[in-house]
């Protein structure tokens, strides 16, 4: 989804907020406007802040936060141009959140 790629990128502090930047059309992607915080990103995607909302100063904050903790493997950031590429679709092994979960309980959940 396109606002966990915003968020993930550090456009964004929480996925709320990208979503937000999102649907305020703050985020072009491949050159183009995207006001759908869930338009599913394909691999090779650019993703980048619109040029009219390149000096929003929490954007700006939000990309500081890149030096200190980087971003996932499955992308890469721009942080000077505001703009990021979404290279591959992550493996289960890469997604360092889903450790630990165990996929058959929520399937066993859900299946009631």
């Amino acid at each position: 989804r396109l606002d966990n790629v915003v968020f993930r990128l550090h456009f964004a502090c929480s996925r709320s907020q990208a979503a937000q930047l999102v649907g305020h059309g703050h985020v072009f992607v491949n050159g183009k406007r995207v006001d759908i915080p869930s338009y599913r990103v394909k691999a090779g995607d650019v993703i980048e802040i619109a040029p009219q909302s390149k000096n929003m100063l929490i954007i700006k904050e939000n990309l500081l936060e890149v030096g200190k903790s980087g971003v996932c493997p499955w992308l890469s950031v721009d942080a000077d141009n505001m703009k990021g590429q979404f290279l591959a679709v992550p493996q289960r092994a890469e997604v360092k959140e889903l450790e630990g979960v165990n996929e058959q309980l929520v399937v066993e959940l859900y299946s009631r």
